[in-house]
């Protein structure tokens, strides 16, 4: 499975989660498939991935910075 970037924990099925990141382009998406093998992708492949807890407590901390 997948890590969280903030606690490193495993981020568990059916576990919600937020991804940092963007959306990729037709490009990427063409080069992806046409050169990858594996077709099944992961959302962290577009992004950084969170638990949903650990996101908003970051949004909480950075907003205390301020």
């Amino acid at each position: 499975m997948t890590d969280c970037e903030y606690c490193h924990k495993e981020i568990k099925k059916d576990e919600d989660f937020v991804l940092a990141g963007k959306y990729p382009s037709n490009w990427e998406k063409w080069k992806r498939q046409r050169f990858h093998t594996d077709l099944l992708q992961s959302p962290e492949d577009y992004g950084t991935i969170y638990h949903k807890s650990c996101f908003l407590e970051m949004a909480k901390n950075e907003d205390v910075q301020k």
